[in-house]
């Protein structure tokens, strides 16, 4: 089925939305994989849409990051590919968006990044 991108970014603000509370462990991961899915085709029309809803939850879920490794059900794992997908869309603006909210994140990201790249 063909998805506008309206449709789309709509999609993609809901699926941030329900992350922002989820507290189903096996529910973040693919949550987490539909979101960084749409990022790129939504960032190309829509760019402030894009770091307005997924910032929050790279912050929220940044944690997550220190325990990458473990599996296909590991939540670093897909915090990790939404923050490269982040990174490859915003370049280095990313961490100046995150260190406004969350210094403590910058740190983590930008070793993430340098590890997976």
């Amino acid at each position: 089925a063909v998805v506008s991108t309206q449709s789309t970014g709509s999609l993609l603000c809901e699926f941030c939305r329900v992350m922002k509370g989820q507290m189903n462990p096996r529910i973040r991961p693919i949550i987490l994989d539909k979101i960084s899915d749409m990022v790129r085709g939504v960032y190309d029309t829509k760019p402030k849409l894009v770091e307005q809803v997924t910032l929050p939850v790279l912050i929220e879920y940044c944690d997550s990051l220190d325990s990458v490794g473990g599996g296909a059900t590991n939540l670093g794992s897909y915090v990790g590919r939404l923050a490269s997908l982040l990174h490859q869309c915003v370049g280095n603006r990313l961490f100046t968006e995150v260190a406004r909210t969350a210094p403590s994140c910058v740190a983590t990201i930008r070793e993430y990044l340098a590890s997976n790249t």
